[in-house]
């Protein structure tokens, strides 16, 4: 399995996210490092979000074992090699935690069950984002992971806007119903919401501000938001991907400025 693609070899939305990880690989191109973009982990079929709570972790533990140990297993996998571009050489990849992990969030679902998330930076230069299903007592939780360099984050965030979204994919429980997209803003922005094409902004779920050991300027915040997914046989083709893949519509920062992002 190519574990660049962030997808399980289970995972009934594994085509799906390769379409979604190829394209934001073109999207990238200029930037000539790869953007890795896909939380995939399960089957996902998503309604509204609702608005959850974040308590601070830092160190080498998030406070949750399911999460801590999903981290782990991740960066047991090395070594391992990704791509350094689009189509270009094949280079070690190192998903080692470096320094402290960010504030773990924990995500409520409209069915009462609850999945948690956190953020990290590696020792190869990329901010990871990891959700699981906090009750998730087996030695290789459930999960999905999201990463993206630290280079390109940061014209993202100087330039393309406060917020962007990393990835999505399949909630770690009821994965039938759910869908859990993630990604990372700036330390001021206080509030976010995401949609997709012709559906309503829903409110994302916000972490306290965190400070990677390696990145230099404002804190960041890591966010998550539950969203409607497509339903079975609605992807057919690239353009599907784009019509149900969100993106931010807004964010509000500390101050009350409220950024707006035209919708497509």
């Amino acid at each position: 399995m190519n574990r660049s693609d962030f997808a399980r070899q289970d995972d009934p939305l594994a085509a799906i996210g390769a379409s979604l990880t190829a394209a934001a690989h073109r999207r990238s191109a200029r930037l000539r490092r790869r953007r890795h973009g896909l939380f995939a982990a399960v089957a996902t079929t998503a309604t509204l979000a609702v608005a959850g709570g974040a308590f601070a972790v830092t160190g080498t533990s998030t406070g949750v074992p399911a999460l801590d140990r999903a981290i782990g297993n991740y960066a047991a996998d090395d070594p391992w090699e990704g791509h350094e571009g689009p189509g270009g050489p094949r280079v070690p990849v190192d998903r080692r935690p470096y320094g402290g992990l960010s504030p773990t969030i924990d995500i409520p679902l409209p069915d009462g069950q609850r999945v948690a998330a956190a953020a990290y930076e590696t020792r190869d230069g990329m901010i990871c984002s990891t959700i699981v299903d906090p009750k998730d007592t087996t030695a290789n939780p459930r999960g999905g992971f999201g990463c993206t360099n630290i280079r390109i984050l940061k014209k993202w965030l100087q330039g393309d806007g406060p917020a962007h979204i990393q990835g999505g994919g399949g909630s770690p429980v009821s994965p039938e119903r759910w869908g859990i997209h993630g990604g990372i803003a700036r330390g001021d922005v206080v509030g976010v919401t995401v949609g997709v094409e012709g559906g309503p902004p829903i409110d994302a779920v916000v972490s306290g501000a965190w400070q990677p050991p390696s990145w230099n300027g404002t804190p960041l915040r890591v966010f998550f938001a539950v969203l409607p997914s497509p339903p079975r046989g609605a992807i057919r083709a690239e353009r599907d991907f784009h019509r149900w893949f969100p993106t931010v519509r807004s964010a509000r920062l500390a101050d009350g400025t409220v950024i707006e992002t035209p919708t497509r």
